[in-house]
């Protein structure tokens, strides 16, 4: 499933998104009234969503969920705590090498999760295909259906 295309979505994702992932918007005064009312469903529409990852750029990477149905940041929320990079796409970090540094010294239980995150991002391929989103279903996925075209 491709991103929505079109002129509006276009001029949202300029103005709006910009260079970063759904997970990351926030509301501010200088946003439209109609933005900042859409951002105020993202929880709802983040619920039950899993992203599936083409080139990484649409992915947050500590907060989408991408690596099964819970995010990085709640998996491993020893490291999150602690890393330094805490908003960036898949594709950012990907291009770092998965390089990822921390405020201190990681303990020996924060190097085992650090361990099992590497062994988790070593089978993470990227490609030219955009990243789309997924609904697990229930009844969150009838209004994420919905609002995939506003919000994407």
């Amino acid at each position: 499933m491709e991103a929505s295309q079109g002129i509006w979505q276009t001029i949202v994702r300029k103005k709006y998104v910009k260079d970063k992932c759904i997970a990351q918007l926030t509301s501010k005064p200088t946003n439209s009234p109609v933005w900042n009312d859409l951002l105020k469903v993202k929880e709802l529409y983040l619920k039950g969503r899993i992203k599936c990852v083409g080139n990484g750029l649409d992915t947050d990477f500590w907060n989408d969920p991408w690596c099964g149905i819970v995010s990085l940041k709640d998996k491993f929320p020893d490291l999150f705590n602690i890393c330094n990079k805490k908003k960036g796409s898949i594709a950012f970090f990907a291009s770092s090498g998965w390089n990822l540094t921390f405020r201190r010294w990681l303990n020996e239980r924060q190097q085992e999760s650090l361990r099992k995150l590497r062994d988790m991002l070593t089978d993470c391929a990227l490609s030219n295909n955009s990243d789309y989103p997924k609904w697990l279903g229930g009844k969150q996925s009838v209004l994420s259906e919905i609002t995939i075209q506003i919000l994407v």
